[in-house]
């Protein structure tokens, strides 16, 4: 019984520390939610002008009755007004909720009915919906557990479903979302984090993204055109934070490739040089950090952009991006400007690293990946050893070397090698991160590899006869 008082009393002051209005309020004020949204192909982006390119979109109001969403968008901007998964407006009262989707479209939610209730829901695309109250249950979510109902969306003449139904809890909101606008897109946005509670992914800020000091350790590869092969392993030496402006000084190693020619045949040569430099971060990259996933801004001088967070497969698991561009598409409305072959630069932040990584679609992806970290915050990911990679890709270019080709060159399922019939030599293919993810020894004249299964970048192709590296290339997979 002293447990069961104990459990009532934690929970009914957890619910009375939100700002709540009324019961079943979609959008408690003050509150950030957060919901998962899996991204488009890049190709799809012309194909869906207002879509929010984020697998984590956010959604903020305040006390007001009705307000507009992503007022920053509210200019004389090419691109008028902002979208968001929930509308332009929102105005949310005791008995129901009204999101204003642009024209003559809007969606409205009748939270206070109950089991068998329904409703005219909104038009959408031109389609009449109705709503239905079809269960009300106990459910668990992020931890915690409410009373909440679930709320399907039907056509008008076949009772058809449209889209994916809501779930909405009465003390915490909307726990599992849909895009309202797009409702034939049939997928479920569930909520992944609440900022009260304090549940779950949360929209770090400028100060958790540069929670840094002298000392810590960061390890990295990168990936570009001119250095496919790049390692970098730096420590900090300095921190120096303003209002305006963040400046991390770093001392460390890098990894850098060098090309050269010899019998019209491209060579890769690797050397080790020592860094000494910082990173620099203005004011316009912390307000970008200090927006919430969803919502889109303008930097000075520059097109509209769109904050989110993402999962990586790096050393951290959640970063925060600056989107790329928002270009003008006519009549008021954009598309983002991330085409396979555009190459728009975007920014990711890792929570208590502050390293950019600069990303392009041009032709592949390039950037760089953090890899390993030591902090006080703790350590993470697998360090390089920067000595044993160099002396796995040196190649003496004072050396004969054995010129061979590969095709198609990008490639993508398979590429095809043509080598010397009279020399037998051991092949290795090394991925950005200095694995080895094929080799074949005592090969000669011609060979198929299967590349299907590994992933889009720049890759090396190592020829070694008696252990020393007698022929490279660079291999491009999309």
């Amino acid at each position: 019984m002293k447990h069961l008082l104990l459990t009532i009393i934690i929970f009914s002051l957890c619910v009375s520390s939100l700002t709540a209005q009324f019961d079943y309020q979609l959008f408690r004020p003050g509150v950030q939610y957060l919901y998962e949204r899996y991204s488009l192909e890049p190709e799809n982006y012309h194909d869906y002008p207002f879509f929010i390119e984020s697998p984590i979109v956010g959604m903020k109001t305040d006390a007001r009755t009705c307000q507009p969403l992503f007022e920053s968008f509210y200019s004389s901007h090419d691109c008028g007004p902002g979208p968001s998964f929930a509308g332009y407006a929102i105005c949310q009262s005791s008995d129901s909720t009204i999101m204003h989707m642009g024209g003559s479209e809007y969606f409205r939610l009748q939270t206070q009915d109950q089991i068998g209730s329904s409703w005219t829901a909104g038009r959408i695309g031109g389609v009449v919906a109705i709503g239905k109250i079809t269960s009300i249950d106990t459910m668990s979510f992020l931890g915690l557990m409410d009373t909440a109902k679930t709320i399907t969306f039907h056509h008008p003449e076949t009772d058809t479903l449209l889209g994916p139904p809501i779930i909405i809890s009465k003390n915490y909101g909307l726990i599992s979302a849909a895009w309202f606008g797009r409702m034939e897109d049939n997928r479920s946005m569930p909520l992944r984090g609440l900022s009260n509670p304090k549940v779950g992914l949360q929209n770090f800020t400028d100060e958790e993204v540069f929670d840094i000091s002298a000392g810590d350790v960061f390890h990295f590869t990168i990936d570009d055109w001119f250095s496919p092969f790049a390692r970098l392993a730096v420590s900090v030496t300095s921190v120096e934070k303003t209002e305006s402006f963040v400046k991390i000084s770093y001392t460390g190693s890098r990894i850098d490739s060098q090309t050269f020619y010899r019998n019209g045949e491209m060579i890769d040569t690797f050397y080790l040089r020592e860094v000494n430099s910082n990173w620099y971060f203005g004011k316009q990259i912390l307000d970008m950090l200090r927006k919430q996933p969803g919502e889109s801004y303008a930097p000075t001088g520059g097109h509209y952009h769109t904050a989110h967070l993402f999962r990586t497969d790096g050393c951290r698991e959640l970063a925060k991006r600056h989107s790329v561009e928002m270009k003008p598409l006519g009549e008021g409305r954009c598309y983002l400007n991330g085409s396979q072959y555009d190459a728009t630069p975007s920014l990711f932040f890792f929570p208590g690293f502050a390293g950019a990584f600069g990303e392009s679609t041009f032709f592949l992806p390039f950037g760089r990946e953090l890899i390993y970290a030591n902090t006080a915050a703790g350590e993470c990911g697998t360090p390089l050893n920067i000595e044993e990679i160099l002396s796995g890709l040196r190649a003496d270019e004072s050396e004969e070397t054995i010129a061979f080709q590969v095709y198609p060159n990008p490639g993508r399922e398979a590429v095809n090698l043509t080598l010397p019939e009279t020399e037998l030599v051991d092949l290795q293919l090394i991925d950005p991160l200095g694995r080895k993810v094929f080799s074949q020894a005592g090969v000669r004249g011609s060979l198929r590899i299967d590349t299907s299964k590994l992933p889009a970048g720049a890759f090396l192709l190592l020829l070694r006869k008696n252990g020393r590296v007698v022929g490279s290339k660079r291999l491009i997979l999309r």
